[in-house]
């Protein structure tokens, strides 16, 4: 019902100038606790850029969009990141993906929510440069500059 007004919710959002209420709510649903501000600053601002049909689009998609029957036949690698206090998918959603993949990996973030990418940035630009080092191997290329700058 929503989704077919949601061009009246973006007026409405344009002229409603949400709370403290809506920062805090982002803060305790996508981040661990702790987040700092100018992490859910960005994440809220994000957010209220976002048009509301897409928002709508993307709840109604939680609750249609299931591939459960079909992780078993996925036969790629698959690195899964997520946070041990993450409200939005929880840490047995994480689990249960990364248990019925054929090859996943599993890492939990301690202490992070939803938006891992954010609250610790370098743990997981590490994680995920390493699992592709690993799956992919390191290219020749940057591997001489390392062996040149550890020399160095």
């Amino acid at each position: 019902a929503l989704g077919s007004q949601s061009h009246r919710i973006d007026v409405l959002r344009r002229v409603v100038r949400p709370s403290d209420a809506v920062f805090w709510a982002v803060a305790f649903l996508a981040f661990g606790p702790a987040a700092s501000a100018k992490q859910i600053d960005f994440t809220y601002d994000m957010l209220s850029e976002t048009p509301s049909d897409v928002i709508l689009d993307l709840l109604r998609s939680y609750r249609d969009f299931d591939v459960t029957d079909a992780l078993t036949s996925i036969r790629i690698p698959a690195l899964v990141v997520g946070g041990t206090h993450d409200k939005l998918t929880m840490s047995h959603a994480s689990e249960h993906l990364a248990d019925n993949l054929p090859d996943a990996r599993l890492e939990m973030l301690d202490g992070c929510g939803h938006m891992t990418m954010l609250e610790r940035h370098d743990d997981f630009d590490r994680l995920v440069a390493g699992w592709l080092d690993e799956k992919l191997g390191r290219p020749r290329r940057a591997a001489g500059r390392a062996k040149e700058m550890t020399a160095r």
